[in-house]
Parts: C-alpha cells; structure tokens; sequence
C-alpha cells in the first residue's frame, strides 16, 4: 500500500490483493424446512464459494451445527451441539473430506471427554481424557483388539 500526501488530504492506492482480501462478496442462502420464518439450513459463501454452512437440526430456532469449509469447497472442520443445551461440544476435523479426529466435551464441564481416531471414516481408536489432567484414562484400539464399541466399559 503506497501512500501519496498532499496538502488537502492523504490518498492511499490499495494494491488489488489488499482489494480483494477486503472486499470480497459475501453472500448467503438457505432453506426453511418448518415453514416459521426462520432459515433451518443457511450456506454462507465467500468469493462465490462455499464457506460455512450452519444447520438447526432441530428446528427450535438455534444453531446446532456448523461446517467449515476451505477455499476448495472440501470440509475442514465441524463443531456440533449434540443434547440441544447451547453449547457447541463435538468438533469434527477432516483431511481430504473424511473424519479423522472427533473430540467431544461429555460432560460440558469445558474440557474434552473423549477422543476418537478414524482411519478413512472409520473409527479406529477411541479414547477416555481425564479433563483436569488431559491425559488418556482408557484407550481402546478398536481394529486391533475386534471389540464392539457398544460394549466398552471406561
């Protein structure tokens, strides 16, 4: 950014990144799928691309989720509230659009309570934190050991 002064005022000649970076559409959208008036699903480009899409899953008028997307349109990273009482406590990240890491405030005490690995979607390490500490109480290697997730006990 180059700055020329004259007498009367200062004019600064913006560069056409510094434009862009700043002055950027952004546009959103959405649909209302109870009809109250209210967008239920809202996608919120920039650039003309997908940038986030924020969801009410059910339909009391409050956000639930959130996704994020990159400037490519792949999904990065998700943040959900799951038991509807406000918060956001799941969060989602993604490489290549799959699910990698799910981390998830159990108890909604602020601090992690479980930590889950996936390999191509598929979950396959599940652990327990200890929230004072964050450090792993139980691990369960889930392709390794052919448990049944439904029947782990922590």
């Amino acid at each position: 950014m180059r700055c020329s002064s004259n007498s009367s005022y200062t004019r600064f000649d913006y560069s056409p990144l510094t434009f862009r970076v700043y002055y950027s559409p952004i546009t959103s959208d959405g649909i209302d799928f109870n009809h109250d008036g209210q967008l239920d699903e809202k996608w919120i480009y920039k650039d003309y691309r997908i940038s986030r899409v924020i969801s009410d899953r059910n339909l009391d008028g409050k956000e639930d989720v959130t996704h994020h997307y990159d400037r490519h349109g792949l999904i990065y990273i998700t943040k959900s509230e799951d038991d509807f009482d406000g918060p956001y406590e799941t969060t989602s990240k993604y490489k290549r659009g799959n699910v990698y890491l799910q981390e998830s405030d159990t108890n909604n005490d602020g601090h992690t309570g479980y930590r889950a690995h996936l390999k191509h979607g598929v979950f396959s390490e599940v652990e327990l934190i200890e929230p004072h500490f964050n450090t792993t109480k139980k691990k369960a290697d889930i392709f390794n050991e052919q448990i049944d997730l439904f029947r782990i006990r922590f």
